[in-house]
């Protein structure tokens, strides 16, 4: 268990890493190993890696290895010499973290998030949660891993293929390619092997990874592929994920397990689209906009937002792209990552994202006003209130580090547009990068209507795209 968390830890924190660096996993253990080993000798408990503590260090411009160190040091000063101290810390408070920390990992969210991924996920969630909390954790882990292989072998599995990957590697030296054929099954149990094929590829090439002559593909191998393949393309190649539409998903998440059916070669993924997918596509073609409903990761993070200081983007789907006048704009669903350790929380929510403005804008952001937010301001965050709109000052929270800019870019005609809103939208902008949203969750597809109305009306009141809105949309 002390190997298991350190190296989930450390994983952790590599896709928390801003600079996307990679731990030396062998070195971390050996470090590990050592210490406990240390510890053990002197009656200390053994030694893990705490991804709560270097979350906590990356969220507070830590860099580098003396980060953990100093840390590691303050708590050992206030272990030797402030014992006391340390027990005046009331344990009802402990006590309260630790029912919170329960609630988040059972939370009626995650069991709605994983019935959406594909009903088997459910079930081995669920029957990891209950054989853990009637025995322990291993005995819980372990069934888990048991049922999800019986599943797939119930899918039609073969069994020499639960625990090596079959996978044949051709290389075209005229075009300085690579394919990899994926045969058979490419599920959780055999996952290293086929990583450790990809491993020995040269970087910064052109990779096919073929599906063609694939049955089965489980939700986790397509989870850690995309991700491999943002990573690979991030550092210079180019890798393409082949014929995966052969093969039917089990769900309409983008990320769903995916088997070979009798209906395989059919146009499956206008069959297996949701409703909502459905609409959002017909509302593309209403506003001339492109829509691509299949989950994917963000080449660019739009990080310097405030929306994302403390989030992590996971990726996006149901993107659609247009323009408004003669501004680019992407509209999707974001999948974030929120907190760490126990309570990692992902969620999703719709934004309108535009990028490089045609001007310059003031740094802000603009928010709906809540009862709180008139308790609880802060100097960094003030609100930029407007006396000749009462109404706009009452229902919005208005900060950014300029105010008199602020208050310059801030026109009646712009304020009005607020007032006059349908809906409380959220904007955010960094003077580069808009982006507008209507609260931290999905919305329904005449929803993205709205925020498109909106963001339109927005650039034309800044001049940032010609008038369009002589009269609504009617979709």
């Amino acid at each position: 268990m002390q190997g298991i968390e350190s190296l989930l830890s450390a994983k952790a924190v590599d896709q928390l890493d801003p600079f996307k660096r990679h731990s030396n996993l062998n070195r971390d253990l050996s470090a590990i190993g050592a210490g406990s080993a240390v510890a053990g000798l002197v009656g200390g408990l053994p030694m893990i890696a705490e991804i709560v503590r270097s979350s906590a260090n990356i969220n507070n411009g830590g860099r580098t290895r003396w980060a953990n160190f100093f840390h590691g040091g303050l708590m050992l000063v206030f272990v030797v010499a402030f014992p006391g101290l340390i027990h005046h810390i009331p344990l009802a408070a402990l006590a309260a973290i630790v029912i919170y920390t329960g609630y988040r990992l059972a939370a009626p969210q995650h069991f709605i998030s994983t019935y959406k991924i594909g009903i088997e996920q459910l079930a081995i969630f669920t029957t990891t949660l209950v054989v853990t909390l009637a025995t322990d954790l291993i005995i819980g882990v372990f069934t888990g891993i048991v049922l999800k292989l019986v599943i797939h072998i119930l899918c039609g599995a073969p069994l020499n293929s639960l625990f090596r990957s079959t996978v044949k590697i051709g290389h075209d030296a005229g075009k300085d390619s690579y394919t990899l054929d994926i045969h058979q099954t490419a599920i959780f149990s055999n996952y290293l092997s086929l990583k450790a094929k990809l491993n020995v590829l040269p970087r910064g090439k052109k990779v096919v990874i073929n599906f063609q002559y694939a049955k089965m593909v489980d939700h986790s191998v397509m989870e850690h592929i995309t991700h491999y393949q943002h990573t690979y393309n991030r550092e210079g190649g180019n890798m393409i994920l082949l014929n995966l539409s052969n093969m039917v998903p089990i769900s309409g998440h983008s990320l769903a397990a995916r088997k070979l059916g009798k209906d395989a070669f059919a146009n499956s993924t206008e069959v297996h689209k949701t409703a909502r997918q459905i609409r959002l596509a017909a509302i593309a073609r209403l506003l001339h906009a492109n829509y691509t409903p299949d989950y994917h990761l963000m080449e660019r993070q739009p990080v310097n937002l405030p929306l994302f200081a403390q989030r992590q983007i996971r990726g996006a789907e149901n993107e659609m792209t247009g323009i408004i006048g003669s501004t680019p704009f992407r509209m999707m669903d974001l999948v974030l990552r929120e907190g760490d350790g126990l309570v990692l929380n992902e969620y999703r929510t719709t934004i309108c994202l535009i990028e490089n403005l045609p001007l310059q804008l003031p740094v802000f952001q603009v928010a709906p006003e809540e009862l709180l937010d008139r308790f609880f301001k802060t100097s960094e965050k003030a609100d930029v209130d407007f006396e000749s709109h009462p109404d706009f000052s009452k229902r919005y929270l208005l900060s950014g580090p300029d105010p008199q800019a602020i208050r310059a870019f801030f026109s009646d005609e712009l304020l009005e547009l607020f007032e006059q809103a349908p809906e409380r939208f959220s904007v955010e902008c960094d003077g580069e990068t808009m982006i507008c949203l209507l609260r931290n969750q999905p919305i329904n597809p005449d929803e993205w209507v709205l925020i498109y109305e909106f963001i339109g009306k927005l650039l034309y009141s800044v001049r940032a795209t010609p008038a369009l809105y002589s009269q609504e949309l009617h979709i």
